[in-house]
């Protein structure tokens, strides 16, 4: 059915041979870059890409096509659990997957007895698969504003244990700024951008034995991360965006000292003002602060009941107690806030930051107040591509306009698949976003 399942099948006798990768080009985003740069792109970038793979990994080959697993959003409580409804739409990261890929996919929306026996159920429609391949590498182009000379945090000096050691030991996350193992307790992301959440979760299929950390072998974090659990920032958490202080209702306490905005980053923190009222925010152990950084010393303003509280931190970790708050503050890595690649004020929308100076990501251009203006109609509306040298907007499927406005009355479909209740691993296919 797909890569995963298909292997199992495969006899003790199978020989290992070298991987076969097959790329599926999105024509539309990639005919928007124009000839040169796709060309390059499959010619060049990718092909040497699957060489390279090729080359260096050796698989018991898939018999007969290769075939995308559908996304089960839903699932009825047996044993094994069966699927009542599917994700519409399916996407690979943000790649759309052709019917035609998928496998067929036992579907009941009654469930009477055991595996759901006399239910109604019926198959998916299949499609005819990919033939001749052990992996699919889904390609599209982009505009985005990941791209440019932003530092990498993930991983950075962790050395090559980060990448081959298990990042659960013993219940234990490591590291522990990367990694967790409650749900219920956040953090920061690893650039302290943004307050962030544990994708712990548990899921109606068993993971691989592989990727399994817990005593519980449906318990893991998302497939894309080999089912490591991290800290994942959220918009909700974002320590850019001033909308996102937090007050009780009915007043204007601020509880935990915060400020939201452009030079603000993300602590681990347990102070709460002792002008509270009897209120407080449960769960929260973190809190967004604005700082400022000189010859790698960090200095955080904490918005006290009295007015602003300043202090200085020089070492990661470092406990700091604030005048007029319970609790304290954990200082955070001098060496993420006073990183000189970043952009303080940060970057606008539309931008990316690149070696401390904020540039408009393709398809925007610079206005004169300093934002990044489309130079498309209205920015394709979020519904399309922007063809940077015709200015004109190639409008997604069910859009049309000039600016991918107009909306087709047959693609007014839910977007409840949101709030899954379980999601199924992709296995054996990747997305694959370029940035030039």
């Amino acid at each position: 059915m797909d890569a995963a399942s298909a292997s199992v099948s495969v006899g003790a006798s199978a020989q290992y041979k070298p991987i076969r990768i097959t790329a599926i080009f999105d024509a539309p985003s990639m005919a928007a870059l124009g000839a040169t740069n796709m060309n390059f792109i499959k010619a060049k970038l990718v092909a040497d890409a699957l060489e390279y793979w090729r080359q260096t990994l050796q698989v018991i080959p898939i018999s007969g096509p290769w075939y995308a697993q559908r996304n089960c959003i839903q699932a009825w409580k047996t044993t094994p659990p069966v699927c009542d409804a599917v994700e519409t739409d399916q996407m690979c990261m943000e790649a759309p997957i052709p019917e035609s890929h998928f496998a067929p996919l036992r579907v009941c929306t009654s469930c009477p007895a055991q595996n759901c026996v006399g239910g109604a159920c019926a198959f998916t429609s299949s499609g005819t698969g990919v033939p001749d391949t052990d992996y699919v590498l889904y390609v599209r182009a982009v505009q985005t504003a990941n791209c440019g000379n932003n530092p990498m945090y993930w991983g950075a000096n962790r050395g090559c244990p980060f990448t081959t050691d298990k990042c659960i030991q013993g219940n234990v996350p490591v590291p522990s700024d990367h990694f967790c193992v409650d749900a219920a307790v956040d953090s920061c992301s690893v650039d302290l951008t943004s307050r962030a959440v544990c994708t712990l979760r548990t899921s109606t299929d068993s993971i691989p034995a592989y990727n399994q950390y817990f005593s519980n072998p449906s318990l893991g974090g998302s497939s894309f991360a080999d089912y490591c659990p991290i800290y994942t920032g959220y918009k909700g958490g974002d320590c850019r965006l001033a909308t996102n202080l937090q007050s009780p209702a009915g007043t204007a306490l601020n509880l935990l000292g915060e400020a939201y905005g452009s030079t603000s980053f993300c602590l681990k923190s347990t102070l709460l003002t002792t002008k509270n009222g009897g209120w407080s925010i449960p769960g929260r152990t973190t809190g967004c602060y604005a700082m400022t950084c000189a010859a790698g010393v960090v200095t955080i303003s904490v918005a006290g009941p009295s007015g602003t509280t300043q202090i200085s931190c020089s070492q990661k970790g470092q406990s700091v107690s604030v005048t007029g708050f319970t609790g304290v503050l954990n200082c955070p890595d001098p060496a993420i806030v006073c990183d000189s690649g970043q952009c303080i004020p940060s970057c606008g929308a539309n931008a990316f930051c690149a070696v401390g100076k904020c540039t408009c990501v393709d398809g925007f251009t610079s206005a004169s107040n300093g934002t990044c203006i489309s130079i498309c109609p209205n920015a394709c509306s979020g519904n399309g591509l922007c063809n940077t040298k015709t200015t004109t907007c190639t409008c997604n499927t069910g859009f049309g306009g000039a600016d991918c406005s107009a909306t087709a009355a047959s693609t007014k479909k839910s977007n409840a698949v949101g709030s899954r209740l379980t999601t199924t691993i992709l296995a054996g296919a990747a997305a694959m976003l370029l940035c030039l």
